[in-house]
């Protein structure tokens, strides 16, 4: 694993051909995986995994090659702020503090770029834009849109606003104050960020119900510091209710 894990965060500091590859690797192997996200702290990996989110370096030439690295950054970044303890994870926090919060802000672009980008889709969608249907998936209306928004970002956006409020359950009150004037400025709602984390959860199967508990939980307690309405923002989700037998 040390080595494995450690070779990764190598090809991506030299950037040589297969850097955005060792990106895509590194984030399967991060997920779920509490001790890889250690030794990739432990590894001087957060130098180089936040030059990139901070799009710093050498960029891929299409813009579907850029839009993939982003997808594995911010999830590598959110299995960082899920998996790592102790000193691990103040050194991700303090990533984020730093430099006056450019990388917090940085987090909010981000957010509004992939928002849009969402928006676009569903727009397209509904309007009539996009009419072809996969039907050799055999996927309805409704499936089709959520695979338009997946095509347009809708994951990384996911991304990026469960990180948010991880970050902002992570006990610093500083950082957790500059959330709130960052969303403000930016002119984020915080119905946005809810909506969007209720969406990510609601996808989520049974088995991550500890998951899902503590994400909402998280966003919670964002709204409450950002002097939101907690049960207009957060209602309490509808019980899933089985899928109708195909006939």
């Amino acid at each position: 694993k040390v080595q494995g894990v450690e070779l990764m965060t190598r090809m991506m500091r030299e950037q040589i051909f297969a850097s955005n590859l060792a990106f895509r690797l590194t984030d399967h192997a991060l997920r779920h995986c509490a001790p890889n996200c250690q030794i990739f702290v432990d590894k001087l990996g957060l130098k180089v995994l936040f030059t990139r989110f901070m799009k710093k370096g050498p960029r891929p030439k299409s813009r579907s090659a850029m839009r993939e690295l982003d997808e594995h950054v911010t999830s590598i970044i959110h299995s960082l702020c899920r998996y790592c303890t102790g000193t691990a994870v103040a050194r991700v926090l303090n990533k984020f503090t730093e430099n006056r919060f450019e990388k917090l802000e940085r987090l909010l672009e981000m957010h509004e770029e992939y928002a849009r980008a969402v928006k676009e889709a569903d727009s397209a969608r509904l309007s009539g834009q996009l009419k072809k249907i996969d039907h050799e998936l055999e996927v309805d209306e409704e499936e089709q849109l959520f695979l338009d928004r997946c095509d347009a970002g809708l994951f990384t956006l996911q991304q990026l606003d469960v990180v948010l409020v991880r970050l902002g359950s992570m006990g610093n009150i500083q950082a957790t104050e500059e959330i709130g004037k960052l969303l403000n400025s930016k002119g984020v709602p915080l119905s946005e960020v809810c909506s969007t984390i209720e969406e990510y959860c609601a996808h989520l199967d049974e088995s991550a119900s500890l998951e899902i508990d503590e994400i909402r939980s998280f966003t919670k307690a964002l709204v409450k510091r950002c002097g939101g309405n907690v049960e207009e923002l957060c209602p309490e989700p509808k019980p899933k209710t089985a899928p109708a037998a195909k006939r």
